[in-house]
């Protein structure tokens, strides 16, 4: 996989984008012992989460003891799962993490061996493949209270901006410490949704509360904090995929997110509305261009980027932006969080906004509410 693929790991778009030693080596930190974070949730906690097993790219040999035992203890040859292929270095330079889904270990092992990567620096992690996933969520425990996504789909849809079914969209949720859980643009089952996922963070137990806590949790009144990422089946059998603190994805200013959701709820829906990702400055005016993966290096440094979705190729004009303004993506798509990082003023998830904007047209964005007009 080349770097600029719609589904490039964040820690390359982090290192593509020049940022510090210490985010990529805070967000590796975090990815290397994520197994170790949900199986201490799982064994204190109950919460369901999913297996996940390491192993050297070199020592990957159906013949060995070790991958038939491996196969055995994760359900059979003949099953599907999901591998990503990392560096084991403290650095992500040697080549971008690649991630395989939905292949048996003898698929994954003709895959590895026609791969050019240099196998003694490699690590495998293999996690069981859902095929049948229907919903997914995003959540982001704070002091300042509980914001996230869910969306019926899968967890590229929230992070990788992969577009939702005809008529779906992204729902985005916030719960303050002394307030009840509140969603934009609510369905049923989606409100259903974000209720399971708080509750499963839900510290009844103060000696559940101080266990989490020895082991370096952090608990936000009642609940456990940090970023999580979550997928249900269509049974209903849901597991915890990712539970971290990496700076990148707890920096977000919860407060004023869920001031802008506040702001929304009740907002007039004719309005081209989106979710503003930096909210500051107030109010941002250019002229828009509208881009794809065809022409984004024609984009032009100063103007406001329009586009359906980014993928990690768009890196270079997002750099050059007055500010991004996309169709598609939520609060926590790598897209908007790179925007975060490089603090440009940045609109996601607004359906048909790409139809609705003629290219060149001069428009005015509120990142206090998320709305754009365009001027006369």
């Amino acid at each position: 996989m080349k770097f600029g693929h719609k589904y490039t790991s964040l820690i390359n778009w982090l290192e593509q984008a020049g940022k510090t030693k210490a985010i990529l080596s805070d967000s590796l930190t975090y990815d290397n012992n994520k197994t170790k974070r949900l199986d201490l949730l799982n064994t204190i906690l109950k919460l369901p989460t999913a297996r996940a097993k390491y192993i050297k790219a070199d020592t990957f040999n159906l013949h060995s003891p070790v991958i038939i035992n491996l196969i055995k203890e994760l359900g059979g040859s003949r099953k599907k799962y999901s591998f990503r292929i990392a560096p084991q270095a403290t650095s992500a330079s040697a080549f971008p993490i690649i991630k395989k889904y939905g292949l048996t270990f003898a698929q994954f092992e003709k895959y590895l061996k026609k791969s050019r990567l240099p196998k003694d620096q490699t690590t495998i992690r293999i996690t069981d493949y859902r095929n049948a996933i229907k919903y997914a969520a995003i959540v982001i425990v704070s002091p300042a209270g509980i914001i996230g996504e869910v969306a019926r789909g899968t967890l590229y849809h929230l992070t990788y901006s992969v577009p939702l079914k005809s008529g779906d969209r992204i729902t985005t949720f916030y719960k303050t410490p002394d307030g009840r859980l509140t969603l934009v643009n609510p369905t049923p089952e989606l409100n259903t949704l974000a209720a399971t996922v708080i509750n499963y963070l839900y510290l009844k137990n103060n000696q559940v509360k101080q266990k989490l806590r020895r082991q370096g949790f952090r608990i936000h009144g009642r609940y456990l904090g940090g970023y999580y990422e979550y997928v249900e089946g269509a049974d209903g059998d849901g597991v915890f995929t990712d539970m971290n603190l990496k700076k990148i994805t707890t920096n977000i200013n919860v407060k004023a997110v869920i001031k802008t959701l506040r702001r929304q709820v009740d907002k007039d829906k004719s309005l081209l509305t989106g979710l503003p990702v930096n909210p500051a400055p107030k109010i941002v005016t250019g002229n828009v261009q509208l881009i794809n993966d065809q022409t984004i290096n024609k984009f032009r440094p100063g103007n406001i980027l329009l586009c359906k979705r980014t993928t990690a190729s768009y890196l270079p004009a997002m750099k050059r932006a007055k500010a991004i303004v996309t169709e598609l993506g939520g609060l926590t798509s790598h897209p908007a969080i790179m925007a975060r990082e490089l603090k440009i003023p940045c609109l996601v998830g607004i359906p048909g906004v790409t139809k609705k904007l003629r290219d060149k047209t001069e428009v005015q964005i509120n990142l206090m509410d998320g709305t754009i007009k365009t001027i006369d």
